[in-house]
């Protein structure tokens, strides 16, 4: 990524207001939205995070990591297999709004799994069955869908910043996150984050 252009993707988002109460057999809401992230300003404010790592500590790395990724509007990934990703066969950022919108009117998600099916971030009530939020998630939060872009980017900036801690950084965090680029979606899911 030349440092003079900005790279904006977009990422599908949704609050958990719009999701608590519902059933797991009925989750499609239109509650949701689409923020665009510049990848440069997110990939530059991370990777200037995680050089701190000797003198700050890995902890104060990913508080201030999660502070940055908020700001930038990218939220809480929600967990997939890797064949389960909405955007696993997408590289063109302009198709991923369209992609989600299919992937959550499609078969198995219409109205038959809800978002977080797999109780990530709440759970379904043995009576009832309705969605409730975990301790520590509140109706303000917000979940995400995360492209391969951003996972590029946050994995490259912490890597980098590991390299640099340790000196084994061999190439240009530049390099490193055109290196992660080239990688299938399913091995960042797999490296989780």
């Amino acid at each position: 990524m030349p440092p003079h252009l900005k790279l904006l993707v977009p990422v599908f988002t949704q609050s958990m207001q719009d999701l608590v109460g519902m059933k797991k057999e009925h989750h499609y809401s239109e509650g949701y939205d689409i923020c665009f992230v510049d990848v440069r300003q997110l990939f530059d404010e991370l990777y200037k995070q995680w050089l701190t790592l000797e003198a700050s500590g890995e902890h104060e790395c990913l508080d201030e990591e999660n502070k940055i990724l908020e700001k930038l509007g990218i939220h809480m990934p929600i967990e997939f297999e890797a064949e389960e990703h909405p955007l696993k066969d997408f590289s063109t950022p302009g198709l991923y709004p369209d992609a989600v919108d299919k992937w959550l009117r499609a078969a198995p998600y219409r109205n038959t799994l809800h978002i977080d099916h797999r109780e990530q971030y709440g759970v379904f009530e043995e009576t009832g069955g309705r969605y409730v939020l975990k301790e520590g998630v509140t109706q303000f939060d917000l979940v995400s869908i995360w492209p391969k872009e951003i996972y590029a980017a946050v994995h490259a900036a912490r890597d980098g910043g590991y390299m640099v801690a340790d000196g084994t950084l061999s190439k240009s965090c530049e390099e490193l996150y055109k290196e992660y680029m080239t990688w299938d979606i399913s091995v960042f899911i797999k490296r989780g984050l």
